[in-house]
């Protein structure tokens, strides 16, 4: 009878462990899309919506939706004139957000684009500076990671970030290191 009680009570304890919950310290968990990922602890978490003016005709096309946006900042809504609008005016001193989007494809609208291969939650991906989206959140460093999550689809993650401290800059590693896919 002590062994069984010793046994359950070892496995409630990894349950309750196993999964962080939302507000956690471990951050909150997203889980959508196809994708789960946990954001730093005190982010914020937005499912996506419309796309933005500004995006050009050719990924507009292939854009499905805006699967999320993330960001160490309060959705506040978009400056006027916005061509890119992930739900933030402007970004403060130290400032995150993340934009990203899922895009469905054939045959050469599936190519990837230049730049440096990496490794994102397992999937083969491509990271190169930003073309400008940032530009009006008042953004220091854009950058835009495309992940080729099946042969239908490929993820464009696009990150601004405005005179981010070190600190920021591990949380938001440590969130694309938790990314996890469950489509095949």
């Amino acid at each position: 009878m002590t062994a069984r009680l010793l046994i359950v009570g070892a496995l409630l304890s990894l349950v309750a462990c196993g999964s962080p919950s939302p507000g956690s310290a471990s951050g909150q968990v997203w889980d959508g899309h196809g994708v789960r990922f946990t954001a730093p602890p005190g982010w914020n978490l937005r499912a996506g919506g419309e796309l933005p003016s500004g995006i050009p005709s050719d990924i507009r096309e292939s854009v499905t939706d805006y699967v999320v946006f993330v960001t160490n900042q309060q959705f506040t809504g978009c400056g006027p004139g916005a061509e890119f609008c992930p739900g933030i005016a402007q970004l403060q001193r130290g400032g995150v957000v993340v934009a990203w989007s899922a895009h469905h494809c054939v045959a050469h609208g599936c190519d990837m684009p230049a730049g440096d291969q990496i490794l994102v939650g397992g999937r083969v991906a491509v990271r190169y500076p930003g073309p400008g989206f940032c530009r009006d959140l008042l953004a220091t460093d854009e950058e835009v990671v495309v992940v080729s999550v099946t042969p239908q689809r490929v993820d464009r993650i696009i990150t601004c970030l405005r005179d981010p401290a070190p600190a920021t800059t591990a949380s938001l590693a440590a969130m694309f290191d938790s990314i996890q896919w469950r489509t095949p």
